[in-house]
């Protein structure tokens, strides 16, 4: 159960990020923030389950304190760290079984921790270089336990006083778009997720999003095109049609909107606006 269920079930309460040092209220905590009810206002049967329901302890931990606290530890001056985040849906229970398995193919771990029910990190000291294998790993672990995972990848930061700055717009752009992919990256979300609020805003955008949707199968294109780095031959490879098919439907798409896919300002501006 989530804070924003108890949230409805006790309107009361209240979500704050410190604990409250009173006697008098219970206060939950679900590892990233705190929910407040007055004891007064709770029986004693009520006070054990809804103990029960949160499954994270309050957390210390040197990277834990780092992330969320701001306390640099030494050990960890002028080392470099990535952060790997992840979300795991229809996780139930097992956490403690499914974070051990996820752990067993990411290399170089520094410490790995849920930080709710569903979202939680990985820290690692040396850059992931493949991301592929981590999608086929991820892919086994959700059909063994029943999951639907995403992961983001962080960039490699020195642990400094601005890497939990880093953390925190890292988490923001991977719980605004996790759903899109199962292994993403910092550099592939970062234009996308700052520039989504203004392309919403364009009525230009929203013209050229009608016509590329008015094109049959465009949007797949668009995108394939993007992850071939816009290569024309690769691209058709992956959509299974020809060459020359494909060019035939880049240039009547340029005859209409003027927006040239082989020209990757124009690939990019037409990826950005179907996310």
């Amino acid at each position: 159960m989530d804070f924003k269920q108890l949230k409805t079930l006790y309107p009361i309460g209240t979500i704050q990020k410190h604990k409250s040092n009173l006697t008098s209220v219970l206060s939950l905590y679900n590892g990233y923030e705190y929910f407040v009810l007055p004891k007064d206002l709770l029986s004693s049967s009520e006070i054990q389950l809804l103990q029960s329901l949160t499954i994270r302890q309050e957390r210390s931990s040197p990277w834990y304190d780092f992330l969320y606290h701001q306390i640099l530890s030494s050990q960890f001056e002028s080392k470099y760290f990535q952060v790997i985040h992840f979300m795991v849906e229809n996780l139930h229970d097992s956490y403690d079984l499914w974070l051990e398995s996820f752990t067993s193919f990411i290399p170089n771990i520094e410490e790995a921790f849920f930080v709710d029910e569903r979202y939680g990190i990985c820290i690692v000291n040396s850059p992931i270089v493949s991301s592929e294998r981590i999608e086929g790993s991820i892919a086994t672990l959700d059909d063994d336990f029943g999951t639907k995972t995403s992961l983001f990848i962080g960039i490699n930061a020195p642990a400094d006083n601005s890497f939990p700055y880093i953390y925190n717009e890292e988490r923001a752009i991977f719980t605004s778009n996790y759903q899109s992919q199962k292994v993403q990256s910092f550099k592939s979300l970062y234009i996308r997720h700052y520039l989504k609020s203004s392309l919403v805003d364009s009525t230009y955008v929203q013209i050229i999003k009608h016509q590329i949707y008015s094109f049959e199968d465009m949007e797949t294109l668009i995108r394939t095109m993007w992850n071939e780095q816009g290569n024309i031959t690769s691209t058709a490879q992956a959509l299974f049609v020809h060459r020359n098919t494909l060019n035939y439907r880049i240039d009547k798409f340029y005859e209409l909107t003027g927006l040239q896919l082989r020209k990757l300002d124009d690939l990019l501006l037409c990826y950005l606006i179907i996310h």
